[in-house]
């Protein structure tokens, strides 16, 4: 006869009876194909980003910036890239294994966001298609293979709170074995090549990723499980990104680390404190050691957003991302109402000298409304209120899925904060859309029985 456990606090005593649940949540974790297949699509998520190619990740290119297309986001089968191919694999199988087992059941919640978003995107196509677009599905493709990565997760791995921890470690063992081999590059002499300098990473989304990784690696300290994988994950994490010099990044670890640090309970927080006290010693060491070679003080002075590239190199995009956002600014006092729709792009007053950057907004909420009008705009700003509020009132849960949803919800909250203001909306690459869903549907797994809601109290035994 099986029993239920109750959610206790961390410190509760421990007691023998728990031990029977446990071993039922852990037999509900899934199959190891389903493990393999998404080891694979994380990985290449990781990896195979906008790089030339594999054989020359490493190299150093000092003449000129080494970016080119992925083969593995490339649409070179037809309308479809391989990513997008797989994603698709992967959703089709776990859809037989809902049928194959009987999982029907569907949040009334889920089904009305999805709808939601479905009606902002097809009245956003249909004024695209209204205005002339040639490419009515390359502003939300993307999107739609983050909810089927989600799907097909909650179809197979995430229908237990021992699948949630499962998940966080193999997230956080592929990005931090990335990491790790990146640093290690980079203190050789390798790297790659960003803003005139060296850099462990110099591409957006594997920053984003390793910025993910702190927040579980952070929310699942508070287990007494693989403590020794979430450190190492925090550390690696924080490396990466110090290093990578992408401001907006690190802003993102800013933001994770201040929820981290002001917004969770005193006992907590001494931990934290000790945490990252550790990591701000490595950080500062490391930045010592590279301060004159890689020009640190000239990089500090470029966070001031006001800086031009004619005063300091490294604040080259300073000015043009001021300058996209105003030209967005005009295109939305144009059509306020329903926007330029999907597709759409223009050559801004501003910004006409970068014709391959037209209609391309560095602040999510303007982009929004250029493609999706004012309604794209509210539902997309809701839906993440909606999201943070479920998180906060979570905040004292002790499932594993609840300390993930705190972990997640920091990161989560940090690219929010920069889409608003200085980045596009995150979805123009399938890496970064399946990251954000895959963050989503951690946070909020799928719960058949009571007999997966196992504490954190009763599973660190």
């Amino acid at each position: 006869m099986t029993q239920t456990v109750t959610q206790a606090p961390l410190t509760a005593p421990r007691t023998v009876a728990a031990a029977r649940p446990v071993a039922s949540a852990r037999s509900a974790a899934a199959d190891l194909p389903w493990w393999v297949i998404i080891a694979l699509l994380i990985f290449c998520a990781v990896y195979f980003h906008s790089k030339l190619d594999p054989g020359t990740r490493f190299s150093i290119r000092m003449g000129h910036v080494n970016y080119g297309p992925s083969w593995f986001q490339n649409q070179s089968l037809g309308p479809f890239a391989p990513a997008d191919l797989a994603i698709l694999g992967f959703a089709y199988l776990a859809l037989i294994n809902r049928f194959a087992k009987g999982w029907f059941t569907v949040s009334r919640r889920a089904v009305g966001a999805t709808v939601l978003a479905a009606s902002v995107v097809a009245l956003g196509t249909v004024v695209g298609i209204l205005h002339g677009t040639h490419n009515p599905f390359g502003d939300w493709r993307d999107l739609v293979m983050g909810v089927l990565f989600a799907f097909a997760l909650w179809s197979t791995v995430l229908r237990s709170e021992e699948g949630c921890f499962r998940f966080a470690q193999l997230f956080v063992i592929i990005v931090g074995a990335y990491g790790a081999v990146q640093l290690i590059q980079f203190m050789g002499g390798g790297g790659e090549i960003a803003f005139y300098g060296r850099t462990p990473t110099g591409d957006h989304a594997t920053l984003e990723y390793m910025v993910a990784m702190v927040g579980v690696s952070l929310a699942l300290l508070r287990t007494r499980r693989s403590r020794s994988l979430w450190v190492f994950g925090a550390l690696v994490g924080t490396a990466v990104v110090a290093l990578g010099f992408r401001r907006y990044a690190w802003v993102e670890l800013g933001v994770v680390y201040g929820v981290f640090l002001l917004l969770t309970d005193r006992t907590s927080r001494r931990q934290y404190l000790k945490g990252l006290f550790v990591v701000f010693v490595a950080v500062a060491v490391a930045v010592a050691m590279t301060w004159s070679q890689l020009h640190w003080s000239e990089r500090f002075a470029s966070l001031d957003p006001w800086q031009t590239k004619v005063e300091n190199k490294y604040a080259t995009t300073n000015q043009g991302h001021l300058d996209e956002i105003r030209d967005g600014l005009d295109q939305v006092q144009k059509s306020p109402v329903v926007g330029l729709g999907v597709g759409i792009t223009y050559v801004g007053q501003r910004t006409a000298r970068w014709k391959g950057d037209a209609g391309m907004v560095h602040n999510g909420l303007v982009e929004m409304w250029i493609k999706f009008g004012i309604l794209g705009l509210v539902t997309y700003v809701g839906l993440y209120m909606a999201l943070f509020w479920s998180i906060w009132k979570r905040r004292r849960g002790t499932r594993y899925s609840d300390l993930l949803a705190w972990g997640a919800g920091a990161f989560l909250f940090g690219n929010f904060l920069i889409n608003a203001t200085v980045y596009p909306w995150p979805f123009g690459v399938w890496e970064k859309s399946i990251l954000i869903f895959a963050m989503i549907a951690v946070a909020f797994p799928v719960r058949p029985g009571s007999d997966n809601a196992v504490s954190i109290k009763d599973a660190v035994r």
